[in-house]
């Protein structure tokens, strides 16, 4: 922010516009200073509570016990991801499962009339429900569709 402030508003945009913003360069200064030294009051007074002042406890410098503890957590953590993934897996195979079903029961009806189509065609005679349309048949309907869609979206 400070670089920000300094570089781009005071060095390049100011120096451009100098004078319809020369009024405005001495009020960004004095923000430029005020963030200066906000930024330096808090990094001494960061080093000064949380570096200088620091007193460890018992648990901080038992450092085999710590970094056993750390790898079984590591270890757990990586226990519950392999579970999860699994679970997740599972769960996704099972949706896929029930969508792809719908779908390819859909698909095969389509497959099946349009071949009864093409063999009747051939021998010059259709029975009367593989001669409708497809979009006539009773699974193809706008409303069979409509209801085939909203059960594939609501997996």
């Amino acid at each position: 922010m400070v670089d920000i402030l300094k570089v781009e508003v005071l060095g390049e945009q100011l120096s451009r516009k100098s004078e319809s913003f020369a009024g405005l360069r001495p009020s960004l200064e004095r923000i430029l200073a005020d963030i200066h030294e906000r930024l330096t009051f808090r990094a001494r007074t960061y080093i000064r509570d949380e570096i200088a002042n620091y007193i460890p406890i018992n648990e901080d410098l038992d450092y085999p016990e710590k970094l056993e503890h750390s790898a079984d957590v590591v270890s757990e953590t990586t226990e519950l991801e392999k579970s999860l993934k699994a679970t997740f897996e599972e769960f996704i195979m099972a949706v896929t499962k029930q969508v792809v079903d719908l779908m390819l029961s859909f698909v095969t009806k389509i497959t099946v009339v349009k071949v009864a189509l093409s063999f009747g065609t051939q021998n010059k005679k259709r029975d009367s429900v593989i001669a409708k349309a497809l979009k006539e048949q009773t699974f193809a309907t706008p409303e069979a569709l409509a209801e085939l869609v909203q059960k594939v979206s609501h997996f």
